[in-house]
Protein backbone atom coordinates (compact mmCIF):
# COMPACT_ATOMS: atom_id res chain seq x y z
CA UNK A 1 0.00 0.00 0.00
CA UNK A 2 1.07 3.37 -0.86
CA UNK A 3 0.03 6.33 1.60
CA UNK A 4 0.23 9.43 0.75
CA UNK A 5 -0.50 12.71 3.00
CA UNK A 6 -0.26 16.43 2.91
CA UNK A 7 -2.16 19.37 4.04
CA UNK A 8 -5.69 20.28 2.40
CA UNK A 9 -5.03 21.50 -1.17
CA UNK A 10 -1.34 20.04 -1.28
CA UNK A 11 -2.12 18.56 -4.96
CA UNK A 12 -1.51 15.11 -3.38
CA UNK A 13 -4.10 13.23 -5.46
CA UNK A 14 -2.73 14.81 -8.84
CA UNK A 15 0.83 14.62 -7.49
CA UNK A 16 0.72 10.32 -6.96
CA UNK A 17 -1.76 9.86 -10.18
CA UNK A 18 1.27 11.36 -12.27
CA UNK A 19 4.16 9.89 -10.56
CA UNK A 20 2.58 6.55 -10.75
CA UNK A 21 1.61 7.39 -14.55
CA UNK A 22 -2.28 6.58 -14.35
CA UNK A 23 -5.05 7.74 -16.00
CA UNK A 24 -7.87 9.34 -13.83
CA UNK A 25 -9.82 5.93 -14.22
CA UNK A 26 -6.92 3.63 -13.30
CA UNK A 27 -6.28 6.02 -10.33
CA UNK A 28 -9.52 6.00 -9.55
CA UNK A 29 -10.00 2.30 -9.32
CA UNK A 30 -6.84 1.62 -7.03
CA UNK A 31 -7.38 5.00 -4.96
CA UNK A 32 -8.88 6.03 -1.74
CA UNK A 33 -8.87 9.46 -0.63
CA UNK A 34 -10.27 11.79 2.09
CA UNK A 35 -9.76 8.64 4.51
CA UNK A 36 -9.33 11.37 7.57
CA UNK A 37 -13.18 11.89 7.17
CA UNK A 38 -13.78 7.89 8.54
CA UNK A 39 -12.51 8.10 11.99
CA UNK A 40 -16.14 9.96 13.09
CA UNK A 41 -18.05 6.69 12.59
CA UNK A 42 -14.98 4.21 13.30
CA UNK A 43 -14.56 3.15 16.44
CA UNK A 44 -11.29 0.89 16.02
CA UNK A 45 -8.83 2.96 14.16
CA UNK A 46 -6.85 -0.73 14.04
CA UNK A 47 -9.89 -2.22 11.60
CA UNK A 48 -10.33 0.77 9.81
CA UNK A 49 -6.61 1.10 9.57
CA UNK A 50 -6.25 -3.21 8.44
CA UNK A 51 -9.55 -2.67 5.75
CA UNK A 52 -7.57 0.34 4.11
CA UNK A 53 -4.20 -0.95 4.02
CA UNK A 54 -6.04 -3.63 1.55
CA UNK A 55 -5.85 -0.46 -1.39
CA UNK A 56 -3.20 0.19 -3.65
CA UNK A 57 -2.97 3.64 -2.77
CA UNK A 58 -5.01 5.42 0.53
CA UNK A 59 -4.23 9.25 0.94
CA UNK A 60 -4.87 11.44 4.31
CA UNK A 61 -5.35 15.35 4.56
CA UNK A 62 -3.19 16.61 7.39
CA UNK A 63 -6.23 18.61 9.69
CA UNK A 64 -5.29 20.42 12.79
CA UNK A 65 -2.31 22.42 11.50
CA UNK A 66 -1.42 23.75 15.21
CA UNK A 67 -4.97 25.17 15.98
CA UNK A 68 -6.44 23.17 18.77
CA UNK A 69 -10.25 23.81 18.56
CA UNK A 70 -12.37 24.58 21.57
CA UNK A 71 -15.37 22.05 21.16
CA UNK A 72 -14.24 18.85 22.81
CA UNK A 73 -15.34 16.51 19.82
CA UNK A 74 -13.68 18.37 17.27
CA UNK A 75 -10.57 17.80 18.96
CA UNK A 76 -11.20 13.60 19.40
CA UNK A 77 -11.58 13.40 15.50
CA UNK A 78 -8.38 15.84 15.02
CA UNK A 79 -6.49 13.27 17.36
CA UNK A 80 -8.22 10.21 15.49
CA UNK A 81 -7.39 11.43 12.32
CA UNK A 82 -3.71 11.99 13.35
CA UNK A 83 -3.92 8.30 15.06
CA UNK A 84 -5.23 6.80 12.08
CA UNK A 85 -2.81 8.46 10.12
CA UNK A 86 0.36 7.03 11.57
CA UNK A 87 -1.43 3.50 11.58
CA UNK A 88 -1.21 3.93 8.26
CA UNK A 89 2.02 4.96 7.70
CA UNK A 90 3.01 1.74 10.19
CA UNK A 91 1.43 -1.02 7.33
CA UNK A 92 2.67 1.10 4.39
CA UNK A 93 5.21 0.21 1.84
CA UNK A 94 5.64 3.63 0.60
CA UNK A 95 5.03 6.69 2.24
CA UNK A 96 4.76 10.21 0.77
CA UNK A 97 4.13 13.67 1.81
CA UNK A 98 3.11 16.31 -0.76
CA UNK A 99 3.18 19.83 -0.11
CA UNK A 100 2.33 22.41 -2.97
CA UNK A 101 2.42 19.87 -5.40
CA UNK A 102 6.06 18.61 -4.18
CA UNK A 103 6.22 15.20 -2.89
CA UNK A 104 9.09 13.74 -0.50
CA UNK A 105 9.19 9.80 0.36
CA UNK A 106 9.66 9.28 3.75
CA UNK A 107 9.29 5.51 3.43
CA UNK A 108 10.02 3.12 1.06
CA UNK A 109 10.45 3.44 -2.69
CA UNK A 110 7.60 4.71 -5.58
CA UNK A 111 7.07 2.13 -7.98
CA UNK A 112 7.98 3.14 -11.60
CA UNK A 113 5.17 4.96 -13.61
CA UNK A 114 3.22 1.97 -15.32
CA UNK A 115 3.99 -0.54 -12.56
CA UNK A 116 0.24 -0.95 -11.89
CA UNK A 117 -1.07 -1.05 -15.13
CA UNK A 118 -2.06 -4.34 -16.79
CA UNK A 119 -2.82 -6.11 -13.76
CA UNK A 120 -5.72 -8.52 -13.79
CA UNK A 121 -7.68 -10.04 -11.18
CA UNK A 122 -7.94 -13.65 -10.45
CA UNK A 123 -10.73 -15.22 -12.37
CA UNK A 124 -14.20 -15.39 -10.36
CA UNK A 125 -17.45 -16.57 -11.41
CA UNK A 126 -20.78 -16.41 -9.66
CA UNK A 127 -22.25 -19.95 -9.42
CA UNK A 128 -25.77 -18.52 -8.17
CA UNK A 129 -27.75 -15.60 -7.38
CA UNK A 130 -30.78 -15.86 -5.18
CA UNK A 131 -32.78 -13.59 -2.58
CA UNK A 132 -31.55 -13.24 0.55
CA UNK A 133 -34.30 -14.49 3.32
CA UNK A 134 -33.73 -12.93 6.08
CA UNK A 135 -34.94 -15.15 7.99
CA UNK A 136 -33.00 -17.75 7.45
CA UNK A 137 -29.45 -18.72 9.19
CA UNK A 138 -26.29 -19.22 6.43
CA UNK A 139 -26.90 -22.68 4.45
CA UNK A 140 -23.79 -25.02 5.02
CA UNK A 141 -21.11 -24.55 2.13
CA UNK A 142 -22.60 -26.32 -1.33
CA UNK A 143 -19.22 -26.42 -2.87
CA UNK A 144 -15.59 -26.56 -0.97
CA UNK A 145 -14.24 -24.30 -3.08
CA UNK A 146 -16.66 -21.26 -3.02
CA UNK A 147 -17.99 -19.03 -0.49
CA UNK A 148 -21.09 -17.46 0.77
CA UNK A 149 -21.77 -13.88 -0.76
CA UNK A 150 -24.66 -11.84 0.41
CA UNK A 151 -24.81 -8.34 -1.04
CA UNK A 152 -27.26 -6.70 1.07
CA UNK A 153 -28.76 -2.99 0.16
CA UNK A 154 -29.10 -0.48 2.95
CA UNK A 155 -32.56 0.35 4.34
CA UNK A 156 -34.71 3.10 2.46
CA UNK A 157 -33.66 7.11 3.10
CA UNK A 158 -35.82 10.19 2.78
CA UNK A 159 -34.03 10.70 -0.69
CA UNK A 160 -34.86 7.19 -2.04
CA UNK A 161 -38.63 7.87 -1.27
CA UNK A 162 -38.27 11.21 -3.39
CA UNK A 163 -36.39 9.40 -5.50
CA UNK A 164 -33.63 11.98 -5.61
CA UNK A 165 -29.78 10.93 -7.11
CA UNK A 166 -28.12 9.92 -3.45
CA UNK A 167 -24.53 8.62 -4.29
CA UNK A 168 -22.03 9.26 -1.88
CA UNK A 169 -24.09 11.83 0.26
CA UNK A 170 -24.67 10.55 3.73
CA UNK A 171 -28.63 10.22 4.04
CA UNK A 172 -29.54 8.15 7.23
CA UNK A 173 -32.69 5.61 7.67
CA UNK A 174 -35.88 7.11 7.85
CA UNK A 175 -37.84 5.96 10.99
CA UNK A 176 -39.75 3.66 9.02
CA UNK A 177 -36.87 1.85 7.65
CA UNK A 178 -35.15 2.02 11.15
CA UNK A 179 -38.40 0.27 12.61
CA UNK A 180 -39.40 -2.27 9.46
CA UNK A 181 -35.41 -3.75 9.55
CA UNK A 182 -35.03 -6.11 12.43
CA UNK A 183 -32.28 -8.57 13.12
CA UNK A 184 -31.46 -11.06 10.76
CA UNK A 185 -31.24 -14.75 11.92
CA UNK A 186 -28.21 -14.77 9.79
CA UNK A 187 -24.67 -14.54 12.51
CA UNK A 188 -21.57 -13.19 11.19
CA UNK A 189 -18.70 -12.22 13.19
CA UNK A 190 -18.00 -8.78 10.96
CA UNK A 191 -19.94 -7.50 8.33
CA UNK A 192 -18.14 -5.32 5.43
CA UNK A 193 -19.97 -2.15 5.31
CA UNK A 194 -19.43 0.87 3.30
CA UNK A 195 -18.62 3.97 5.38
CA UNK A 196 -22.16 5.77 4.57
CA UNK A 197 -24.72 6.18 7.62
CA UNK A 198 -26.94 4.46 5.62
CA UNK A 199 -25.29 1.06 5.10
CA UNK A 200 -23.78 1.45 9.06
CA UNK A 201 -27.25 1.95 10.72
CA UNK A 202 -28.65 -0.87 8.39
CA UNK A 203 -25.60 -3.50 9.07
CA UNK A 204 -26.14 -2.69 12.79
CA UNK A 205 -29.88 -3.38 13.01
CA UNK A 206 -29.29 -6.67 11.09
CA UNK A 207 -26.15 -7.77 12.79
CA UNK A 208 -26.34 -6.14 15.97
CA UNK A 209 -23.68 -8.76 17.30
CA UNK A 210 -21.40 -8.16 14.02
CA UNK A 211 -17.71 -5.87 13.94
CA UNK A 212 -18.38 -3.29 11.10
CA UNK A 213 -15.54 -3.13 8.95
CA UNK A 214 -15.88 0.05 6.70
CA UNK A 215 -14.48 -0.32 3.36
CA UNK A 216 -14.54 3.20 1.36
CA UNK A 217 -14.12 1.63 -2.18
CA UNK A 218 -18.01 0.08 -1.87
CA UNK A 219 -20.05 3.97 -1.37
CA UNK A 220 -22.02 4.45 -3.90
CA UNK A 221 -21.16 5.70 -7.25
CA UNK A 222 -20.45 9.33 -7.05
CA UNK A 223 -22.83 11.81 -9.23
CA UNK A 224 -20.94 14.96 -8.64
CA UNK A 225 -23.58 17.65 -9.26
CA UNK A 226 -26.38 14.99 -9.50
CA UNK A 227 -26.86 14.51 -5.97
CA UNK A 228 -29.89 15.31 -4.22
CA UNK A 229 -31.86 16.31 -7.45
CA UNK A 230 -34.30 14.35 -9.03
CA UNK A 231 -34.80 13.55 -12.65
CA UNK A 232 -37.69 16.00 -12.99
CA UNK A 233 -35.37 18.79 -11.13
CA UNK A 234 -32.90 18.25 -14.04
CA UNK A 235 -35.10 17.89 -17.23
CA UNK A 236 -33.64 20.93 -18.87
CA UNK A 237 -30.26 20.72 -17.18
CA UNK A 238 -27.83 20.22 -20.53
CA UNK A 239 -25.61 18.11 -18.24
CA UNK A 240 -27.97 16.17 -16.94
CA UNK A 241 -29.65 14.96 -20.50
CA UNK A 242 -25.92 14.29 -22.13
CA UNK A 243 -25.29 12.16 -19.49
CA UNK A 244 -28.44 9.91 -19.60
CA UNK A 245 -28.58 10.31 -23.39
CA UNK A 246 -25.10 8.55 -23.37
CA UNK A 247 -26.94 5.61 -21.33
CA UNK A 248 -25.40 6.99 -17.57
CA UNK A 249 -22.25 5.76 -18.36
CA UNK A 250 -20.50 8.58 -19.02
CA UNK A 251 -18.58 10.72 -16.08
CA UNK A 252 -21.11 12.44 -13.87
CA UNK A 253 -19.94 16.55 -13.64
CA UNK A 254 -17.68 16.34 -10.63
CA UNK A 255 -18.20 12.55 -10.17
CA UNK A 256 -17.72 9.48 -11.59
CA UNK A 257 -18.13 7.55 -14.75
CA UNK A 258 -19.60 4.17 -14.66
CA UNK A 259 -16.56 2.23 -14.83
CA UNK A 260 -14.85 3.79 -12.64
CA UNK A 261 -17.39 2.94 -10.13
CA UNK A 262 -17.81 -0.59 -11.38
CA UNK A 263 -13.51 -1.00 -11.25
CA UNK A 264 -13.49 0.14 -7.66
CA UNK A 265 -16.32 -1.85 -6.30
CA UNK A 266 -15.06 -4.91 -8.37
CA UNK A 267 -11.95 -4.91 -6.43
CA UNK A 268 -13.10 -4.38 -3.57
CA UNK A 269 -15.20 -7.23 -3.22
CA UNK A 270 -11.54 -9.17 -4.79
CA UNK A 271 -10.05 -8.51 -1.46
CA UNK A 272 -12.83 -8.82 0.83
CA UNK A 273 -12.82 -12.83 -0.84
CA UNK A 274 -9.52 -13.29 -1.49
CA UNK A 275 -8.85 -12.46 2.46
CA UNK A 276 -12.39 -14.68 3.61
CA UNK A 277 -11.90 -17.47 5.85
CA UNK A 278 -13.15 -20.74 4.27
CA UNK A 279 -16.76 -21.90 5.64
CA UNK A 280 -17.85 -18.44 6.61
CA UNK A 281 -20.17 -16.35 4.66
CA UNK A 282 -19.13 -13.00 3.53
CA UNK A 283 -21.60 -10.28 4.36
CA UNK A 284 -21.95 -6.97 2.80
CA UNK A 285 -23.90 -3.88 3.64
CA UNK A 286 -23.98 -1.43 0.81
CA UNK A 287 -25.58 0.00 -2.18
CA UNK A 288 -27.78 -1.01 -4.76
CA UNK A 289 -25.56 0.30 -7.11
CA UNK A 290 -22.85 -2.07 -5.53
CA UNK A 291 -25.15 -4.66 -6.12
CA UNK A 292 -25.37 -3.64 -10.01
CA UNK A 293 -21.99 -3.04 -10.46
CA UNK A 294 -20.54 -6.58 -9.31
CA UNK A 295 -23.44 -8.78 -10.98
CA UNK A 296 -23.96 -6.98 -14.53
CA UNK A 297 -20.11 -8.44 -14.99
CA UNK A 298 -20.59 -11.89 -13.13
CA UNK A 299 -24.03 -12.56 -12.71
CA UNK A 300 -25.42 -15.21 -14.72
CA UNK A 301 -27.15 -14.99 -18.28
CA UNK A 302 -28.30 -11.29 -19.59
CA UNK A 303 -29.59 -9.99 -16.89
CA UNK A 304 -30.18 -5.78 -17.69
CA UNK A 305 -27.74 -3.68 -15.50
CA UNK A 306 -30.21 -2.10 -13.75
CA UNK A 307 -32.05 -5.58 -12.63
CA UNK A 308 -29.60 -6.59 -10.42
CA UNK A 309 -30.95 -4.08 -8.07
CA UNK A 310 -33.04 -4.99 -4.89
CA UNK A 311 -35.06 -3.18 -2.94
CA UNK A 312 -33.96 -1.36 0.17
CA UNK A 313 -33.32 -3.61 2.97
CA UNK A 314 -33.02 -6.64 0.93
CA UNK A 315 -30.44 -8.60 -1.09
CA UNK A 316 -29.02 -11.01 -2.57
CA UNK A 317 -26.97 -14.53 -1.05
CA UNK A 318 -24.17 -15.40 -3.87
CA UNK A 319 -22.37 -18.67 -4.50
CA UNK A 320 -19.03 -17.11 -5.71
CA UNK A 321 -16.26 -19.31 -7.25
CA UNK A 322 -12.70 -17.77 -6.94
Amino acid sequence: MIFVTGPLYAGKKEYIRKALGLTLEEFSALAVWDVQDLVKNEDNLHVLADSLSTTEIVIATEIGCGVIPLDRGERARREAAGQLSQLLAARAHVVVRVVCGIGQVLKGELPAPGAFQGRQLPELEVLEVEPWDREAPSPAAAHGFSHTLYLIRHGQTAYNAARRYQGQADIPLTEEARAGLGRAKLSPEKVFVSPLSRCRETAGILFPGASQVAVPDLMEIDFGIFDGRTADEMEADPDYRAWVEGGCEGVCPGGESRKMFTDRVEKAIFRILEAAEPGKPVVIVAHGGVQMAFLDKYGPGDRPYYMWQTPPGQGLRLTVRL
